[in-house]
């Protein structure tokens, strides 16, 4: 399996860029992620998430709990999108800015979350 970091200065326009990415429009090196499936993991992502859950009164994210993704507190929010984002089998996940506003113990969740997903795509891929 290959593991991408990419790294934007400030100056490139990242909606942009990851619209590229996910609409299968990148070229060069880039062109790799072309006709594979994405999904971008952000606290806008997240908030757009809420927002069509709540307009359709529909639970999504998490349905074995019947809870929409409003009702948990931030670091279980991030948690139970990366579970969904999981559950779509995308090819990649973007992700964007994954810990910013999350304390110490649901950052350290969340980095666990990720760890447990390199491991298990890495095993499967085996």
């Amino acid at each position: 399996m290959q593991h991408w970091d990419i790294l934007l200065s400030n100056l490139v326009n990242k909606k942009a860029f990851i619209n590229i990415l996910i609409s299968g429009e990148a070229k060069g090196e880039l062109a790799v992620f072309n006709h594979k499936k994405g999904i971008l993991f952000s606290d806008i992502a997240i908030e757009k998430f809420i927002e069509k859950e709540y307009q359709y009164d529909s639970v999504e994210a998490s349905p074995e709990s019947h809870r929409q993704l409003r009702t948990f507190s931030s670091g279980e929010r991030k948690k139970e999108f990366l579970k969904y984002c999981i559950s779509q089998k995308p090819d990649f996940i973007i992700f964007d800015n994954p810990f910013d506003h999350l304390d110490q113990a649901s950052r350290v969740i969340l980095a666990e979350s990720l760890k447990d997903l390199s491991i298990l795509l890495q095993s499967s891929k085996s």
